[in-house]
């Protein structure tokens, strides 16, 4: 069983501004993202997070990622070929 890191009302889990790698891990929170990753790269591994937005969903999700890519900002992959 993976350990559980519960986090307290709008708390994330992490709040990353370097390379890291996160594993074997499952994270909750409320009211706030499990992870926020600002800079550098980040790897899940394994992980199950959940994030309980009490019904502001539009507000919140599990990770959220504000790095930049060579000074532009980081978009998300849609898995389309362009």
């Amino acid at each position: 069983e993976m350990p559980t890191l519960v986090m307290p009302l709008g708390l994330p889990a992490f709040d990353i501004r370097a390379t890291c790698k996160i594993e074997s891990l499952t994270i909750q929170s409320i009211k706030a993202p499990c992870v926020i990753h600002r800079a550098g790269q980040l790897a899940l591994e394994f992980c199950h997070l959940t994030c309980n937005a009490e019904g502001l969903d539009h507000l919140c999700s599990p990770l959220v990622t504000t790095a930049s890519m060579f000074g532009s900002p980081a978009h998300a992959s849609t898995g389309e070929s362009a």
